[in-house]
């Protein structure tokens, strides 16, 4: 679940000819703006928002991930007790491919 902070200019406000629709997505540090005018009532910009909601969200989401994969994603060692783990991110989650603690098969293990 994503936070979306929005505010619409004309609510209740039925004489106004102009409409703006503004929303903040902290999580992703972004933020959109939508202006209108019309010559006859003012425009319900709720479509338009949850076009937003629906195409540019799930590009954040998506575009998080592959953020989170190249920062994050490998294979960590520690030579010293022969120890590592594989971590790989895919949409929606992460994965443990490979995780050996001292020499032994840790995701194996742990399975049973």
């Amino acid at each position: 679940m994503v936070d979306v902070y929005t505010v619409l200019s004309n609510e209740r406000y039925t004489e106004s000819l102009y409409s703006s629709y503004l929303g903040l997505v902290p999580d992703f540090g972004v933020g959109f703006a939508i202006l209108s005018a019309d010559t006859e009532a003012p425009t319900d910009l709720n479509a338009q928002a949850d076009s937003i909601g629906d195409v540019v969200l799930e590009a954040l989401m998506v575009t998080a991930i592959e953020q989170a994969a190249e920062n994050f994603g490998g294979v960590y060692k520690l030579a010293a007790i022969n120890s590592s783990i594989t971590v790989s991110l895919r949409y929606p989650s992460g994965v443990i491919h490979r995780w050996i603690q001292q020499q032994r098969h840790r995701l194996l293990r742990n399975a049973r």
